[in-house]
């Protein structure tokens, strides 16, 4: 008897170590259904209980509950198919103005202001044609120091033919604004007379 109770607690260790095969199991299953267990051996009692009768119980409760599942009928699965396709179009759209957003350009006038006879003037809908006039004038001015730092002796007059051309794109650009005394006090600044 002794000699089995060894062979036992080897089984033992081996099975708490995952080393045992299912021949071997089945031994320990078998040993500790019965009632006559050694007093050190009783406390594993339960354990190989469960794993003989309670693992086997749950495992056939499972297989029964998938059998007892019934698949969905193939108008359901539509259904579900055509809603999750529905919560992915609608996540799309309301989801696209946080990406697109990020790819619009800033507005370069944004936080200017103008001082007009002492007060302060930021409504860019307001100042927005005047701050442009002034952008496309230094851009004016820009070209005309280009055209003078490449100027040959042998091309006619730059200086004259430039301030032509400069009148002419001034005139064209003051014309543009609707507000008549914004283009008159243009006028005046640069003192030009537009046709």
């Amino acid at each position: 008897m002794e000699e089995k109770i060894k062979h036992i607690e080897e089984l033992l260790e081996r099975f708490f170590e995952g080393q045992t095969s299912n021949a071997e199991e089945q031994e320990l299953y078998i040993f500790f259904g019965s009632d006559d267990l050694p007093e050190h051996l009783a406390p594993y009692k339960p354990v190989f209980g469960y794993f003989e009768t309670g693992l086997m119980e749950e495992i056939q409760s499972s297989s029964e509950k998938q059998a007892s599942v019934k698949p969905l009928p193939l108008r359901r699965k539509v259904l579900m198919v055509l809603t999750s396709v529905a919560a992915v179009v609608l996540a799309f759209f309301l989801l696209q103005p946080l990406f697109t957003h990020q790819n619009e350009e800033p507005d370069p006038f944004e936080g200017s202001f103008i001082v007009r006879n002492g007060e302060r003037i930021d409504d860019l809908d307001q100042i927005r044609p005047e701050l442009e006039l002034k952008m496309q004038l230094a851009l004016l001015q820009e070209e005309r120091a280009d055209r003078l730092l490449n100027w040959n002796a042998d091309d006619e007059d730059p200086l004259q033919m430039i301030e032509q051309e400069l009148k002419a794109q001034y005139c064209e650009l003051i014309h543009q604004f609707p507000d008549e005394a914004v283009q008159q006090e243009v006028k005046d600044i640069l003192q030009i007379e537009c046709e």
